[in-house]
């Protein structure tokens, strides 16, 4: 069959459709609705940890301007700050 005998061929009738009994549609219907939340409570623990890292970063951006600190500097997570000598 070449491409138009395809377009012009006879659609087939639809297959019997049978139906689950309900309790199989019950079961169905509750694991997909838990997967779906797991799914969305995944989602907000990564939302979750990337605003909590870029607080991270703006503190400590925050610390390096307010000490005169520069890319060079350093400062530990013990409060430590480390300043390049410069020669």
């Amino acid at each position: 069959m070449d491409k138009e005998d395809k377009d012009m061929a006879i659609p087939e009738a639809p297959a019997a459709q049978e139906r689950m009994p309900d309790s199989d549609l019950l079961a169905l219907e509750r694991a997909n609705t838990k997967r779906q939340l797991s799914l969305s409570d995944a989602k907000n623990s990564t939302l979750a940890a990337e605003a909590a890292d870029m607080a991270y970063k703006n503190l400590v951006l925050q610390l390096f301007l307010k000490h005169g600190l520069t890319a060079e500097d350093t400062i530990t997570v013990d409060g430590t700050i480390n300043r390049k000598v410069k020669a």
